[in-house]
């Protein structure tokens, strides 16, 4: 019943963005979507890519590379966890009108080396795939006159992943499914963006809901980016990120979390997560940006030290 009832949920906010869609002229495709020739600028965030979603409607594929390095995590007198994740990705999006695109924000192929392997602790690596998302974006308010967006958008990422804990001793991390298990999540958001001159600033909220709220964690999760063109292409840029768990599952009695690739159900002291980046983005062509960028947990660590990240943008 549950599953069904928050396909009816994922249905309706569908059919919502497809009346929308239609009233704003959706089946003219325009492909440059909301950045064509003498229009918004696109200076996109580095940091938290599966969350802090572009107010910004694109035609474009975004591979990314984020080395991921896990907090030491001390359970039962014993250091276990810590250790490093490599995660491959890549974001596509498709604009269908300058107010309307396709998003698929979560992919990818991940590396999981815990530094617990060599302890009595046994706790296995793994790699495999991570579960992917499809979903809808929309800008209610797109003025190119004084350079402000707002947008609102759906996904869906159903659990297709392939990433677990395993370990032949008995813990509390014993087996743990860290995205190929339960029945995925929803998440609806609200991002926005608006330039005053050389000055960029853009900042998101929205709502990771899990279907079944037993076996996963809920999370409500908010970004604030800015950038400074610093010259025509290099742009200098600051975020912060937040994440915090709105409704705990039951799958395990830890009280960390994974915040966006790993979701552990923590069933008592989740909390709020909070992270400082600092990034740089080259726009080296006209339809090519590069970026760079560093990530530091500033409140609470749960799975979270600190990441890096190397992305590719290739707009049409």
């Amino acid at each position: 019943m549950k599953f069904k009832k928050y396909n009816c949920l994922l249905l309706s906010i569908l059919f919502v963005f497809s009346l929308a869609a239609g009233q704003a002229g959706a089946f003219e495709i325009d492909w440059d979507g909301s950045i064509g020739q003498g229009e918004h600028k696109y200076i996109p965030a580095i940091s938290n890519p599966l969350f802090n979603e572009t107010p910004y409607i694109t035609t474009e594929v975004r591979p990314i590379y984020i080395h991921h390095e896990i907090e030491s995590q001390h359970i039962l007198g014993t250091s276990l966890l810590g250790g490093e994740v490599d995660l491959v990705a890549a974001e596509i999006r498709v604009a269908l009108t300058d107010n309307l695109g396709i998003i698929a924000t979560k992919d990818g192929f991940a590396w999981i080396d815990f530094d617990s392997t060599t302890n009595a602790a046994g706790i296995e690596d793994d790699e495999g795939l991570a579960n992917i998302s499809l979903g809808l974006k929309y800008a209610l308010w797109n003025n190119y006159e004084d350079q402000s967006i707002l947008s609102v958008g759906v996904e869906y990422e159903p659990p297709t992943g392939g990433l677990s804990i395993d370990t032949p001793l008995a813990n509390p991390l014993d087996n743990i499914d860290l995205n190929e298990a339960g029945d995925g999540f929803i998440d609806v958001f609200a991002t926005g963006a608006k330039r005053f001159g050389k000055i960029g600033v853009q900042g998101s909220v929205g709502g990771n809901i899990a279907i079944d709220n037993d076996h996963d964690s809920s999370l409500v999760h908010y970004s604030l980016h800015a950038d400074y063109e610093f010259t025509e292409h290099v742009y200098p840029m600051l975020e912060f990120n937040g994440f915090t768990v709105v409704d705990h599952g039951s799958r395990t009695p830890l009280g960390i979390e994974g915040v966006d690739v790993f979701n552990l159900g923590c069933s008592d002291g989740c909390g709020t997560v909070l992270t400082a980046a600092g990034g740089l983005r080259i726009r080296a062509t006209d339809h090519l940006l590069l970026g760079a960028g560093i990530e530091k947990s500033i409140a609470r660590d749960d799975l979270l030290d600190w990441r890096s990240y190397f992305d590719l943008i290739l707009h049409f």
